[in-house]
């Protein structure tokens, strides 16, 4: 008898953990000041130096800076205004400098203009400290996408993703970053980076800042953009940075009738946001190419110095994600190798070791933001239905039951020798029967299709290789460079990155 109960109650306990779902438990809500104000940025910061994060949230008041800063529970602890007058409030960041001294930065930009305002405060009597401004070299400034911090020889550095508009024959949207210093109480510029700003992630266990880009171009008053790219960089933390490209996608649209779509990246994303594991499991990027005929998802996982694809899928079962979708790095079954990513009202989980999806379902929220507090738990943030505020959730701890089964002869492609000089070979292994004719693509660091190599068959052997040469299409040697390359091997794809030097 007591065996059947035991029997019955780990049937029980199985079907649980197999019927498994990820649950959301309320915490607490926060609320506006006024339900007019517009949330501008949103951090956790341990403003009371008690081991337990505040919540610091800015607005845009009617011309009136409103930073507040709120209790886990949900209690208004204390609130900071400024006159802005014809200022748009970009961002707010709170940090603590090499002197233990709170302080608060808020960046800001005059609307129609070019013109940047930094304005650095003593978050404990909110007194101004200093104020710069900087004139863009595009015309005008359209928003304030982001913003970092690192210390270089003790000095504060601050990032400023910008999101700029230049208008002529074409219309064009693009990414800058400016630096800024802060020291001995002095704000100062010290450079520009082109082409990157729309997201800028400071892992702390990575030595570079990775930064994103966006840029987009078309005719005056079209839509969609005729020509859109992304880019990924790392950019190093000296005074004076190296840029150090390492991704890349581009494609156009042409609007005849119907329209042509050529490789037209329609949404890019960063997947792998509070990661404390960057190291061991590299970048997962999100992203769907429009073609005439298809539009394919994109998930890829780049190793942590992005010189190859750990693994690339294109499944998924839920809906197609856009840029307002939120994601995190998250533990299942207390492994630490999974992230969760949102569409709505339905989440998602992948592993990030092999890329498979180990769990699917709707959701009971819709986070528009996800935040790692300093106990190393994620806080979900949801907009309440009558805009007043915003209500807070935790994850109740997440059980999956996972099949991994041990592939037979997977597949490989290889290429040595990487970096290369003047020449390096490409090499399959892994299933005899290969269920296409492989070809290998490979593109420059503008996405552009600079040579195709089809692979030979080395007699019987399931192995096949190509060797190239380093020229393009019309026989001219390419310059060093980064370049990636693609191949559809028995209907999985597989991306890789090969350098000239």
């Amino acid at each position: 008898m007591k065996r059947a109960i035991f029997g019955l109650l780990l049937s029980i306990l199985c079907m649980q953990y197999m019927g498994a779902e990820v649950n959301f438990q309320y915490l607490s809500s926060i609320q506006k000041i006024d339900p007019a104000d517009e949330l501008i940025s949103m951090q956790l910061f341990d403003f009371n130096e008690d081991g337990n994060d505040e919540i610091i949230a800015s607005y845009d008041a009617n011309e009136i800076c409103r930073v507040v800063c709120y209790s886990l529970c949900g209690d208004t602890l204390n609130t900071f205004t400024t006159d802005t007058e014809n200022e748009i409030i970009g961002y707010s960041f709170a940090t603590i400098n090499n002197s233990n001294e709170k302080l608060l930065l808020l960046v800001s930009y005059i609307e129609y203009s070019n013109e940047m305002i930094l304005k650095i405060f003593d978050y404990e009597n909110f007194s101004l400290i200093d104020s710069t401004n900087y004139y863009t070299q595009e015309p005008l400034i359209t928003g304030i996408k982001d913003v970092a911090k690192s210390y270089v020889d003790n000095i504060n550095m601050f990032y400023i993703g910008v999101e700029l508009f230049n208008y002529g024959a074409e219309e064009v949207n693009l990414n800058f970053t400016y630096k800024f210093t802060f020291s001995d109480n002095i704000l100062q510029f010290v450079e520009e980076i082109s082409d990157y700003g729309c997201d800028l992630i400071n892992y702390s266990n990575h030595d570079s800042l990775i930064a994103a880009g966006k840029y987009t171009a078309g005719g005056v008053g079209t839509w969609p953009y005729t020509n859109k790219s992304y880019k990924i960089a790392f950019i190093s933390d000296d005074s004076i940075s190296t840029v150090e490209p390492v991704f890349s996608i581009s494609g156009s649209v042409n609007m005849s009738q119907p329209p042509e779509w050529n490789n037209f990246p329609w949404i890019f994303k960063i997947l792998s946001i509070n990661d404390l594991n960057y190291q061991n499991y590299g970048m997962i990027v999100y992203y769907e190419i429009k073609d005439t005929d298809k539009m394919l998802k994109h998930f890829i996982n780049y190793n942590p110095s992005f010189t190859y694809i750990l693994w690339h899928k294109n499944d998924s079962q839920i809906s197609i994600m856009d840029e307002t979708n939120t994601s995190t790095c998250i533990s299942v079954n207390s492994e630490v190798h999974y992230v969760m990513y949102f569409s709505d009202n339905e989440l998602e989980i992948r592993n990030r070791t092999d890329g498979e999806i180990i769990h699917s379902q709707t959701s009971n929220i819709c986070p528009f933001i996800i935040l790692r507090n300093s106990n190393d738990s994620l806080m979900f943030f949801v907009k309440q239905d009558n805009n007043y505020g915003y209500d807070i959730y935790q994850n109740e701890p997440i059980y999956v039951a996972i099949d991994e089964p041990t592939p037979e002869n997977p597949i490989e492609l290889y290429t040595y020798p990487n970096p290369f000089n003047k020449s390096t070979t490409f090499s399959y292994s892994g299933q005899s029967n290969l269920t296409n004719e492989p070809v290998i693509k490979i593109f420059n660091l503008k996405g552009q299709l600079i040579k195709q190599l089809p692979l030979v068959t080395q007699s019987q052997s399931p192995k096949v290789s190509v060797t190239w040469v380093g020229s393009d299409m019309k026989g001219a040697q390419v310059s060093p460079g980064i370049y990636f390359y693609k191949s559809d091997l028995n209907n999985k794809i597989i991306y890789g990155k090969v350098v000239r030097f």
